[in-house]
């Protein structure tokens, strides 16, 4: 991704440190774990970061510890938070904190609220902790493959039995929300509360744009549908948006034509163009590619494949 101007340096070696980090954070939680650190060179391939594994390893550990302080209510950063009710939400928090909440808990998990907001995953779930005691916030399981990976409460190498983690202290359903903690959360959500993310969706199928919306529904999306191609460009232009969803296939101008005379835009070219099309073979990819495509979508998705790759891109 270097060598083809897709990453700089710099970023690479972030990105790979923070991806060193995340799997160690599962490897840690194994029942029984081994690890060996094999240094080997290989000639021709730069270098990007250097990492202290001893020093990783203490600060994986470190951050388990505070994932374990919260079980047994959060067990797994990719469980997905959602609001118990509104009517529930409205006894115990102010409006404003009510409003943010329905806004953000669309079907994301910590790791994608984390992404989302331009916050700590951890940081989040520890916000939250005390709704969920409440009701007010429930979680949903983690989805495939995500649930697979090690809970957080289980002994492992780097788990509760080695740690000496002491499960979260049980709080009272009762218990009312201090007018401080209100504050709190309000404001760490407040910027998420003001940002509408403008999502552009072109297709020459009704159903199709229709079946994007329903995913994608939420307060913090403001979509527009086009079903003529003819005239994508001119309502793009209009609407600057954050995000373009393109079909491949349509009729007298395609998704490809469309994406390159995005890219001689030079207030255009910024957009992430996500091509959304039923071809899988590898031609279509490096077309798409080619003609400055951010990324590709294959159909048919669900609304996790939807959801998972628009905030990749409005994450940036």
């Amino acid at each position: 991704m270097v060598e083809q101007n897709w990453l700089d340096p710099l970023l690479a070696g972030t990105l790979a440190s923070k991806l060193t980090a995340e799997v160690f954070e599962s490897y840690l939680l194994l029942p029984e774990a081994e690890y060996t650190i094999r240094w080997e060179k290989i000639p021709g391939l730069p270098k990007f970061c250097a990492l202290d594994v001893d020093s990783l390893v203490e600060r994986t550990q470190a951050r388990l510890r505070m994932w374990q302080s919260l079980y047994p209510r959060v067990y797994s950063p990719y469980q997905r938070p959602y609001l118990a009710g509104v009517a529930i939400a409205q006894q115990k928090l102010s409006p404003e904190a009510v409003h943010s909440l329905s806004r953000l808990l669309i079907g994301l998990n910590f790791r994608q609220l984390g992404l989302f907001l331009k916050q700590d995953e951890l940081q989040i779930a520890q916000r939250f902790v005390m709704l969920i005691a409440e009701g007010i916030i429930l979680l949903r399981d983690p989805i495939t493959p995500f649930d697979r990976l090690p809970q957080l409460g289980r002994s492992g190498s780097g788990g509760s039995g080695h740690m000496g983690i002491e499960p979260a202290k049980t709080i009272s359903s009762t218990t009312a929300l201090r007018s401080s903690e209100q504050d709190i959360l309000s404001a760490s959500l407040a910027t998420a509360a003001q940002r509408i993310w403008k999502i552009v969706c072109v297709d020459d199928s009704p159903s199709m744009l229709n079946e994007i919306k329903r995913l994608l529904e939420s307060e913090a999306f403001e979509i527009t549908l086009i079903n003529d191609s003819k005239r994508a460009l001119m309502q793009i232009v209009s609407i600057q948006p954050d995000l373009i969803l393109m079909d491949v296939s349509m009729p007298e101008i395609n998704g490809y034509q469309i994406c390159s005379l995005l890219q001689k835009a030079p207030n255009l070219q910024h957009i992430p163009v996500i091509m959304v099309t039923g071809n899988r073979g590898l031609l279509d990819r490096a077309r798409a590619k080619m003609v400055g495509a951010t990324d590709y979508l294959t159909k048919p998705f669900t609304q996790k494949d939807l959801l998972a790759i628009v905030l990749r891109y409005l994450g940036h």
